[in-house]
């Protein structure tokens, strides 16, 4: 059975031995974001989780984002995110999504040039 985002969020939150429950995830999320039972059951199930979310669960526990979304790579990353960086992930995970957009598209055109 393939690896879910559900599976590892509760290898981040739970300890060896320790089963996770869906209301745990919930409260992993608490106090910035209200997920739903329906949410998690979906996360379970294989569906994705949104970007926003995704960044602020891996800023909070210090995995790695690309690890959380697909399971590849490292779950802890090989740097350190703090000052400016973790302050401009903060004003990311804060915009809409047509903002975020824009920005990704900015960053890919900068990163080009």
């Amino acid at each position: 059975m393939t690896e879910t985002i559900f599976d590892r969020i509760a290898t981040v939150i739970g300890t060896p031995g320790q089963k996770v429950y869906q209301a745990d995830v919930i409260k992993a999320f608490r106090p910035k974001f209200r997920v739903s039972q329906s949410s998690v059951s979906k996360w379970a199930s294989g569906d994705r989780m949104s970007i926003e979310k995704a960044i602020w669960f891996s800023n909070k526990y210090k995995v790695s984002g690309w690890w959380l979304l697909t399971g590849e790579g490292p779950m802890r990353p090989e740097y350190q995110i703090d000052g400016e960086d973790s302050l401009l992930l903060d004003i990311l995970s804060n915009l809409n999504p047509q903002d975020k957009e824009d920005v990704l598209r900015y960053a890919r055109y900068v990163a080009s040039a």
